[in-house]
């Protein structure tokens, strides 16, 4: 490891035991912005990578929603900052970089797998698990059905929608003939008291 990024905001890192493993690690760690708690802290260039990106034309010079995003990104720029200095990379490796729940990671994989094209489109080959969800699809538009299995659980989300809208009606329902038991007898209780 030659590296650590911690691109989160300061709110989540900034617990001790953190800033002690980030600077255990006796090497660089990637911030937004040079920390003097943390040893060897340096900021990201992200002004300098966004205009070094647009000048080469890419659509997604500042398209960053994840840190993995960011440091495919930073390796790019690196090579071409260098070009002619030192080792490039060549190869960039995603392990343990799943993304595949929709719910956490569905917003975050997009630019990540926008900056593998990039990579991939400068020479850079980058390499994924056999099983990984990265720049996947459970079956070619246009070309491929969708799963039996697939088709069915969309049959089924769709009938629970259904379900639930006329469940919600349901209740709306219930809840004004609710309030209209409850208004008649309140003012059938005021007019016992007046003829009483």
């Amino acid at each position: 490891m030659d590296r650590l990024f911690e691109l989160h905001h300061e709110s989540y890192w900034k617990d001790p035991a953190i800033v002690q493993r980030m600077n255990a690690a006796k090497v660089p760690v990637i911030m937004q912005r040079k920390v003097p708690a943390v040893d060897l802290s340096a900021p990201l260039p992200l002004e300098e990578m966004v205009s070094e990106f647009r000048r080469r034309g890419f659509v997604g010079a500042r398209y960053f929603t994840s840190t993995i995003a960011y440091m495919i990104a930073y390796a790019l720029y690196l090579n071409m900052v260098s070009e002619g200095i030192g080792q490039p990379y060549d190869e960039i490796a995603l392990y343990g970089v799943h993304m595949s729940a929709d719910e956490e990671y569905g917003m975050q994989r997009q630019s990540m797998e926008y900056w593998t094209g990039v990579a991939n489109g400068m020479g850079v080959r980058v390499v994924v698990p056999v099983d990984s969800t990265i720049c996947s699809a459970k079956f070619l538009y246009g070309y491929d059905e969708e799963s039996t299995m697939l088709t069915e659980m969309r049959k089924m989300a769709s009938d629970m929608q259904q379900g639930l809208t006329q469940a919600k009606a349901k209740v709306d329902t219930d809840v004004q003939t609710l309030y209209e038991f409850n208004g008649a007898l309140k003012i059938l209780a005021k007019m016992r008291r007046l003829y009483s």
